[in-house]
């Protein structure tokens, strides 16, 4: 499959913690399955930008990434460059997976799959809890999600949850939601030494495997 990422930011700007390391370790993991794994994204760093090359991609452990320059409304990620990208491009790919919600490339590549008629998932990445979006920007949040946000989910063609606390949250909304699949973020195999994986030793899926089958069930379900 020809997948796209769509991520505000990514690699190196690691200030934002887990979901960049595991959104990268699943971009990863379903490129060495052999998928054509694409990211679009932002250089945004904080209040500076990562020192990446802007208007022409780059490879990074099999993944091809494109960064982005956002002109003005940093806040929101806005990037024309990447909208841009996303209207010539979309039609190449077999899927879209969007990672967050309340910013502005995750509502450019939502509304750009649903234009050329590309299925795409949407993780929230913890971005919909109640308490959460109730302790910072409350009123600006609350009408992006009437806005926008309610489009983007409810059009989705699944919605991926890393935990059952984030499913129980989002049905608070009382959404009409799509299909809601809780994958946990994936963790490599343990290797011992010899480079075999001891016996009795207790593994995971891999998240390019569980990954894989979220897209290879929706895909099927599309044809």
């Amino acid at each position: 499959m020809r997948i796209l990422h769509v991520i505000p930011s990514y690699l190196p700007a690691v200030r934002y913690g887990g979901p960049i390391f595991a959104i990268h370790s699943l971009c990863k993991a379903m490129a060495a399955r052999g998928h054509e794994v694409q990211v679009f994204t932002t250089n945004i760093d904080g209040p500076g930008n990562s020192p990446v090359p802007i208007g022409f991609p780059v490879n990074m452990d099999g993944v091809k990434i494109q960064y982005f320059f956002c002109p003005s409304l940093r806040r929101l990620y806005w990037a024309p460059a990447l909208g841009r990208a996303l209207k010539n491009e979309i039609g190449y790919f077999d899927a879209l997976h969007l990672h967050s919600v309340f910013l502005w490339p995750t509502w450019a590549a939502a509304r750009a799959a649903r234009k050329a008629g590309v299925p795409y998932v949407l993780s929230p990445r913890g971005m919909l809890v109640r308490d959460l979006i109730g302790r910072r920007s409350w009123l600006a949040k609350s009408a992006w999600m009437k806005m926008i946000e309610i489009s983007n989910v409810q059009q989705a063609a699944a919605v991926h949850l890393t935990s059952q606390l984030e499913a129980a949250e989002l049905q608070r909304f009382g959404w009409r939601l799509p299909r809601v699949a809780v994958i946990p973020n994936g963790v490599d195999e343990p290797v011992p030494c010899d480079h075999r994986v001891r016996k009795g030793a207790f593994v995971r899926c891999s998240a390019g495997l569980r990954a894989h089958f979220v897209f290879g069930e929706f895909w099927q379900h599309r044809a």
